[in-house]
């Protein structure tokens, strides 16, 4: 079967056309992109200009610019690339820098939708961006719907509100098989993040049953601020018996990382799902006297939301924090063996306990019972191949029939 895939593919890309765009303009990149088809590529020279309109993508193509810093769009508070595919086809954005202004309307630089089950769109589950700049943005990449699934890589981004944004597609998103180690994620590996002076904020930041990665980034921020990192959002909205089924995140793995600067309160803030995070390198410094620098935080919604009633400090939770591990990571050097459970400043001995909901070890090699009395639930835990298989596929020298090969797998782990 994978080999029939193959074929049909390579077929299909043998024919694939290549669009100059004869300028930066919108109409001149617009007017390439509609002669394209599935497996093409519109290059668009450098230059700088201000698009006022959204350039919608609905084949899977690669858009190439001529480089960051080379290739320069302005956006004036509105959307700029929007990837709304007619079918599941890889496709690409490379070699740009953005620059939006940021509103309450989080505009983005690059906006992907994969809501099939909605009926505004089929699955996009192999969108590429990498090799660009970003200034600002209100959700600058911004990933929506439960099929919703790509890569960014190596990309910088600067002053952000909500970075890189995963909004999945809540229930339908959790009855989706799990998916540790897999594609079936957004994947953010080798950027970096730069935040002066925003006093609130994420530069990722995930909600609605959200599956991501974040490895191999440097995130550097300065200035005071309650500003995380990395976030992953409970069911804070869910209402309960209003029908307004707002889930938490379905998963988290975020490792390898370097967290650089000065911030006020929390790094990561973890609350809701299953959570992998280790081998992350915390080198920051705490720039409120008094506050206390928490680099890994978890909480529960339920226990002091005023949306979520009534309030509780008693398991069940929806959506909470369980089967999460901590191991590997370093605050300025020096090993972390605790996490801060926020639920303590709501209930008297907090929600969660040590080695029954989390551990700070890694899971392989260690034996574990969870609160459902499951044991050894992610012993089989194998990180998804490094670099991504995107990566590895697209920027060696390889045929495109080994790039659509990969990708059709759909679940590539390393060996």
């Amino acid at each position: 079967m994978m080999k029939w895939l193959i074929s049909i593919f390579s077929t299909s890309y043998v024919a694939a056309a290549t669009y100059n765009a004869a300028t930066v303009a919108y109409s001149d990149v617009s007017n390439a992109v509609a002669l394209s088809t599935v497996g093409d590529t519109v290059v668009v020279p450098a230059g700088t200009v201000t698009w006022t309109n959204t350039l919608t993508l609905t084949n899977g193509i690669t858009l190439r610019g001529a480089g960051a810093g080379q290739t320069t769009i302005y956006g004036t508070g509105n959307n700029l690339i929007y990837f709304n595919l007619s079918a599941d086809n890889p496709a690409r954005v490379t070699g740009f820098s953005f620059t939006n202004i940021w509103d309450s309307s989080y505009a983005c630089a690059v906006y992907v939708l994969g809501d099939y089950h909605n009926g505004s769109s089929g699955p996009s589950t192999a969108v590429r961006i990498d090799h660009c700049n970003f200034l600002g943005g209100g959700r600058t990449v911004y990933f929506v719907g439960q099929k919703a699934y790509g890569l960014v890589d190596h990309c910088n981004f600067t002053n952000g509100m909500n970075t890189v944004a995963v909004q999945a597609f809540d229930n339908l998103s959790w009855d989706e098989p799990f998916g540790l180690g897999t594609t079936n994620a957004v994947v953010v590996e080798n950027c970096v993040f730069y935040q002066t002076g925003l006093s609130l904020g994420t530069q990722v930041y995930n909600e609605e049953g959200a599956r991501f990665v974040v490895r191999s980034n440097t995130f550097i921020k300065l200035g005071t601020g309650d500003y995380q990192f990395v976030e992953c959002h409970g069911n804070q909205n869910y209402y309960t018996g209003t029908g307004a089924d707002y889930r938490g995140c379905l998963f988290g793995e975020v490792y390898g990382n370097t967290f650089v600067g000065e911030n006020y309160r929390r790094i990561t803030y973890w609350r809701s799902g299953t959570i992998l995070s280790y081998n992350n390198a915390f080198n920051i410094t705490n720039v409120y006297e008094g506050a206390t620098l928490s680099c890994i935080q978890i909480t529960d919604e339920e226990t002091h939301r005023s949306s979520l009633q009534p309030n509780h400090c008693d398991w069940p939770f929806q959506d909470a924090v369980t089967n999460s591990y901590f191991w590997g990571n370093t605050l300025r050097g020096t090993s972390m063996t605790t996490i801060d459970d926020e639920t303590g400043g709501y209930c008297t001995n907090g929600v969660f306990v040590v080695n029954t909901d989390y551990w700070l070890s890694d899971p392989r090699t260690t034996t574990t019972t969870n609160r459902s009395g499951a044991v050894n639930v992610l012993s089989g835990y194998t990180p998804l191949a490094y670099p991504h298989p995107r990566v590895t596929a697209e920027d060696a020298v390889v045929t495109a029939a080994t790039v659509i090969g990969l990708l059709s797998v759909g679940t590539i782990q390393s060996p």
